[in-house]
């Protein structure tokens, strides 16, 4: 294949537009954003005379097959098989990427071409939304041979957990990735429909003042349009608040016979609007006229619609079943009712049309988790999963100073980063400091091993340089990047092989070497800013500067957790701001519920013992309130600060212990803990975020840049004793309320999420 020629993917799909489904979306959306990456090619049943049998939409080339009739699906296997040969007719030699879209008939178009052209690699993706029971009920006689399309597949990808644990009780051999649908944001939040909106009430016959309940559903059975029409007569029944109400349904199905008789059993037609199949862009205009969204399905595969109508500031209501666990969450960005029950369902839209605190809450909260859901992100995603259907892998070689078991902000994030890059298709190596006999697999947490190579430090400095730089040197051939988690140990060997091999270099810096060290030997005790501003870098180890510069100019791109950061080397190392990305620290919500043990209040410190830390006025304050203190950790002060618990005559109050495992620190936290950090100056740390996950109040450093902003009673001046005193006590006195305080902090950012943005700097670019 010519370098820049596009690689031919051959989709195999049951439907697609003008019939809408979180499928057919997906395929326009998908093919939409990748038509320069790949040459889309769309085999679907014909179904309706109407539609035309070959015509472009955006990237995509849409065949269609059949004869206009809904018997065209059971055609499809065959006579799209016979499409796709023809398609790839005058390219022999060529392989094309086959992709299906759910294992129905497309499905098994897609598995026949697959057996003629064994070579081609496959992709099948799973967008059901049928229970298990149903669709085995359906294949029926031909279930062997659809238990093929699971077994034949290169790659499967799926949009929920819930299709992921269906994909593997079929047999499924190969890898599974989940990648949900999504919405585009975009068109959601530009859009303002306020006299668009009261055309189209006026258009269905909905009165100004009548509350509006939205459903965008095929109307089948599994989505529970019947009970949500159940709903509508018990709100209409019963003397609640809502005097007038609408129940607006967009879509089609085989049910809608069914459902109108409903209707009319119930003596519902002015209650309740069917409007038909709506075009995809005018479905926006639908959503933006409710009021509430509600879908009470029976079974669902993700349910896109959700995101859809959160993305629209719509409150949702919807059962606890199959995708919609992955995204949903009662009481915070919608609500669950039981499924098959009106009742519930009647009571979970009346609070949210008379709740406006409520309703305000989880429109907020539903419209940050669609942001999570971008197409344009999804659409990465998708890039690289088909790259790796046709195994084509990318390599990217991580220099670090310190690696896991280590502790240590590097030594953690190398190892998280290396297996998410290693998901992502990417040829993941690491090369660092330590112990040769801790040449450890990552099998605890990462599926995949990748190869670590290490540098002993038993070597003296400047030799174990030059071996690193060599270890870095020998290892990066092939490479797209070279991607260092440090300006100096790590950073300067890895920029200079990186400049030996002409190789796209990046660094990502965590903290300020040069004002740590100052810091640490006692050249200056003040927070970073203080230390540049006054001048006082131009003073101390300017070898050390100099290393930093120049690896920092040498970057293709810099990455840092916050902004100060990105001042300090912008101002001080003359870098152009535009080089600096600031990608935060990755924190992630427990999936476990806590139980918190009771006991006394005590307060909580995990991290290095190094000077700047602040730890011995911590020990004075702790003294002097004669609170419980615990600080977990090791580091050069260590012995220095027994030494001063010892001379104070604390020993029963404070309690030094070495560093624990991530387990035992979270059953620490569980416990009635403030988390306290007061360094001088610090970027994200971890420990305190790890507090704030788990609901726990914190006291802060105002010199620490956290990725969100805290309430001012969790921020203390560093060097301001009695201040700091002051906090504590407040904290320790309403507990229970500056809990619930620190449960309201928004703050997950996930290691998918950074991984992400760390691809679309180093690979897509």
């Amino acid at each position: 294949m010519e370098k820049n020629e596009k690689r031919k993917v051959i989709i195999f799909s049951t439907a697609y537009l003008p019939m809408i489904g979180g499928a057919e979306v997906a395929i326009k959306e998908i093919t939409d954003r990748l038509g320069d990456n790949f040459d889309f090619k769309l085999i679907t049943a014909r179904i309706k005379k109407g539609l035309l049998k070959e015509e472009k939409m955006g990237s995509l080339e849409i065949f269609r097959v059949g004869f206009g009739f809904s018997f065209d699906k059971y055609l499809l296997p065959f006579l799209g098989v016979l499409k796709a040969l023809k398609i790839n007719r005058g390219t022999e030699g060529k392989k094309s990427i086959i992709w299906a879209i759910m294992a129905s008939f497309g499905g098994f178009g897609a598995l026949f071409l697959k057996l003629l052209k064994p070579k081609w690699p496959f992709l099948l993706t799973l967008q059901e939304g049928d229970p298990e029971e149903h669709i085995l009920k359906k294949v029926g006689f031909f279930y062997p041979i659809w238990k093929m399309i699971f077994k034949k597949a290169d790659r499967v990808q799926v949009i929920s957990r819930y299709l992921e644990e269906f994909a593997r009780k079929q047999g499924m051999k190969c890898p599974v990735e989940i990648v949900p649908n999504g919405v585009d944001l975009d068109k959601f939040q530009k859009i303002d429909l306020e006299e668009q909106g009261l055309k189209l009430k006026e258009k269905l016959g909905i009165e100004k003042e009548e509350k509006v309940v939205l459903t965008v559903s095929r109307l089948t059975k599994k989505n529970g349009v019947d009970v949500l029409i159940e709903a509508i007569n018990k709100l209409k029944l019963k003397s609640y608040k809502i005097h007038k109400i609408k129940l607006l349904i967009a879509g089609e199905g085989e049910e809608r016979k069914e459902l109108e008789r409903l209707v009319k059993k119930l003596n519902l037609e002015r209650e309740v609007v069917f409007a038909g199949e709506i075009k995809l862009e005018e479905i926006i205009g639908y959503y933006k006229i409710a009021d509430v969204f509600c879908r009470p399905s029976r079974t669902e595969g993700f349910g896109n619609v959700f995101i859809e109508a959160m993305a629209a500031s719509l409150p949702v209501v919807a059962t606890n079943i199959g995708g919609i666990k992955d995204f949903l969450r009662d009481g915070e960005n919608g609500l669950f009712s039981e499924v098959d029950n009106p009742d519930d369902l009647a009571e979970k839209i009346k609070i949210l049309l008379e709740d406006d605190k409520l309703r305000k809450k989880i429109t907020e909260e539903g419209i940050k988790t669609a942001g999570k859901y971008d197409w344009k992100e999804i659409s990465v995603e998708m890039k690289m999963i088909l790259e790796k259907t046709e195994k084509r892998r990318k390599k990217i070689l991580i220099a670090t100073p310190i690696y896991w078991p280590e502790a240590g902000g590097p030594a953690k994030y190398a190892r998280d980063i290396a297996g998410e890059l290693k998901r992502k298709n990417f040829e993941a190596g690491v090369v660092t400091y330590g112990k040769i006999e801790e040449n450890l697999g990552n099998k605890a947490e990462i599926k995949d091993d990748f190869k670590v190579i290490r540098v002993s430090r038993k070597w003296p400095k400047g030799i174990r340089h030059l071996i690193y730089f060599w270890k870095v040197f020998k290892n990066s051939f092939g490479v797209q990047a070279i991607y260092a988690l440090d300006a100096t140990a790590a950073g300067w060997p890895a920029k200079t092989a990186a400049l030996f091999l002409r190789k796209r270099f990046f660094v990502r810096v965590g903290g300020d070497l040069l004002w740590e060290r100052a810091a640490e030997s006692g050249f200056f005790l003040g927070t970073m800013k203080d230390f540049y501003e006054s001048g006082k870098y131009k003073e101390y180890k300017k070898i050390i500067y100099r290393v930093i510069k120049n690896v920092l100019k040498r970057a293709e791109k810099i990455i840092v957790p916050a902004e100060s950061l990105a001042e300090v080397y912008s101002k001080y190392y003359e870098i152009r701001r535009e080089k600096i990305e600031i990608i935060k620290n990755v924190f992630e919500k427990s999936k476990k519920e806590l139980q918190e043990e009771e006991g006394e209040i005590e307060l909580l410190f995990a991290g290095r013992m190094v000077k700047y830390k602040n730890l011995e006025s911590l020990i004075e304050i702790a003294g002097d309130l004669e609170i419980n203190f615990e600080i977990k950790g090791e580091g050069p002060e260590r012995k220095k600060l027994e030494k001063k618990i010892k001379d104070l005559k604390l020993e029963d109050n404070i309690k030094i212990r070495r560093g624990m495992a991530k387990e035992e620190l979270e059953k620490k936290i569980e416990k009635k803990i403030i988390g306290i950090s007061m360094s001088w100056t610090e970027f994200n740390p971890n420990f305190i975020l790890e507090c704030l996950l788990k609901g726990k109040p914190v006291l802060l450093s105002r010199e620490n840049e956290l990725s969100v902003k805290l309430p001012e009673e969790f921020l203390a001046d560093p060097f301001n004793r009695e201040e700091i005193k002051r906090k504590i006590k407040e904290i320790r006195k309403r507990y229970d309320f500056y809990k619930k305080e620190a449960e309201k902090i928004d703050l997950e950012f996930s290691l998918k999420e950074s991984a992400g943005k760390l691809i679309n700097l180093i690979v897509l670019k």
